[in-house]
């Protein structure tokens, strides 16, 4: 039997080598062929001493505006349905993954729509104020002198599987700051990569030169090494776990920056519960089945306050309403048995719940989602999938309590009404963490001027220099 080919890693013409081909099995239960790059320690300090060389050569001199015009390119290419490297990813990655290619296709179409040029521009600006401060140094008033600021010799990047497209941010954000990048795939979904390293190629031939995508076992504790080890500042996207351990391997001297597991969730206050709720059920289904809740933005509850118009558990039925739309517009992942036993599980037990007399209850249980109606407890995580979880309280002001033992991993809140009390709410909430507040229907959705897990991530990037020519006794 003829395995599909699947190639996982990419490197410039002058730093290319010998191959080597591995079965592997994907997240969807196939069986594959992945052509990658043989890889050694030795090779990996070539490599990386190559992306150096051609990073000081090709970036160090060029205007940061014509690398945004470039990466704009790219951009447009990737939202163009007819693009090759495009096609080859949707039809790869849903097959590999099981999501759909509705759903691939929706968020690379999500991703690239936010990376255009105008939105790198003002990402730029937003975290470090004039751009051109990346090309030399520029005159800042305030301090009666200039700045100027440099990007990493070189960014490392360990990418995620959870959102299709989602690893560009790493070479972007690199290239933007004038670093060249290595990147490790996901060994989930080792695909969109070296595809996206194809579209550079044929769009801007200097910064492909600039970035190399290579693929190795996370278990390989010598090339894991040699890897950490030659960056100078690394962007990881990772699970608990997986973070931990990079951590405590991480030589001392790279510095980085932590993606991590993050959960979202939504509010609805009652004054939003007025009449016809159609469109808040359209806007909050579209939250909960875009990526299938896979990704940090992901709502896992939405809490709804009593006393409107409308009841928590009639808006529940309206969501479920839309649930079946958007799972004709985007159809569901097809997750392994092992998820869809928990999925299972989990309504079987609030079944059982209401059979016991709690005011708990299943509102829909259909193929590819279920809404659930649930009591106030703490945060936690759903079983993966379109599982909404409806859950009343008497107030909006109980749910910062209700969210506040998971602080450090809270990330985005949706928020519906409140009227004079979502100032206060707005507050609370970014006290506990969350990072992103924004309204039904935008959870995933940020754009690049969001502050990714609160962080600047073009700033963490930057080495500043400044300038001085004046004391600070003759700047009033």
């Amino acid at each position: 039997m003829t395995l599909p080919i699947i190639t996982s890693g990419w490197l410039p013409a002058a730093l290319g080598g010998e191959a080597e081909v591995l079965r592997w099995r994907t997240a969807a239960g196939h069986d594959a062929e992945i052509h990658r790059p043989t890889l050694t320690p030795g090779r990996l300090d070539a490599i990386a001493l190559g992306l150096r060389e051609q990073g000081e050569r090709r970036l160090g001199a060029r205007p940061v505006a014509s690398i945004i015009e470039s990466l704009d390119r790219v951009a447009a290419l990737w939202l163009d349905p007819t693009t090759p490297e495009r096609r080859q990813a949707v039809e790869q990655i849903a097959w590999a993954s099981g999501f759909s290619r509705q759903m691939v296709a929706h968020a690379i179409d999500l991703e690239f729509e936010s990376s255009r040029g105008p939105h790198l521009r003002r990402a730029l600006e937003s975290e470090l104020g004039d751009p051109a401060t990346l090309d030399d140094f520029v005159a800042d008033t305030r301090l009666g002198g200039r700045v100027r600021g440099f990007g990493p010799g070189l960014v490392g990047g360990i990418a995620s599987a959870n959102i299709p497209g989602l690893p560009h941010l790493i070479v972007t954000r690199a290239l933007l700051v004038k670093s060249p990048c290595l990147i490790r795939s996901s060994r989930d979904e080792p695909i969109f990569l070296p595809l996206f390293a194809r579209t550079l190629a044929r769009v801007d031939a200097d910064l492909a030169a600039c970035l190399a995508v290579v693929d190795f076992d996370p278990h390989d504790a010598a090339l894991e090494a040699a890897f950490l080890g030659r960056v100078d500042h690394l962007v990881a996207f990772g699970g608990v776990e997986t973070l931990a351990g990079l951590r405590a391997r991480l030589p001392p001297r790279v510095a980085a920056t932590w993606h991590g597991h993050r959960l979202g969730f939504g509010v609805v206050a009652r004054d939003a519960l007025g009449g016809d709720v159609a469109d808040l059920a359209d806007r909050v289904a579209y939250d909960f089945s875009l990526f299938d809740g896979e990704a940090c933005l992901s709502p896992q509850v939405v809490f709804v306050e009593e006393g409107g118009e409308v009841t928590p558990r009639e808006l529940a039925r309206a969501i479920a309403a839309a649930m079946g739309t958007w799972c004709e517009r985007l159809p569901p992942c097809r997750f392994p048995l092992t998820d869809r036993a928990r999925f299972r599980a989990a309504l079987d037990l609030l079944a059982m719940r209401s059979a016991a007399g709690e005011p708990v209850g299943v509102i829909a249980d259909e193929a590819g989602y279920a809404v659930v109606l649930d009591l106030p407890a703490r945060l936690a995580p759903a079983p993966r999938g379109r599982f909404v979880r409806v859950v009343p309280i008497p107030d909006v002001d109980a749910v910062p309590g209700l969210v506040a033992p998971l602080g450090p991993q809270l990330q985005v809140a949706f928020l519906e009404g409140g009227d004079e009390r979502s100032a206060r709410l707005h507050h609370d909430l970014a006290r506990l963490g969350v990072t992103r507040i924004t309204r039904a229907g935008l959870a995933g959705l940020p754009s690049m001027m969001w502050r990714h897990d609160g962080i600047a991530c073009l700033g963490a990037l930057v080495r500043w220099v400044t300038e001085e020519r004046t004391a600070p006794r003759d700047r009033a």
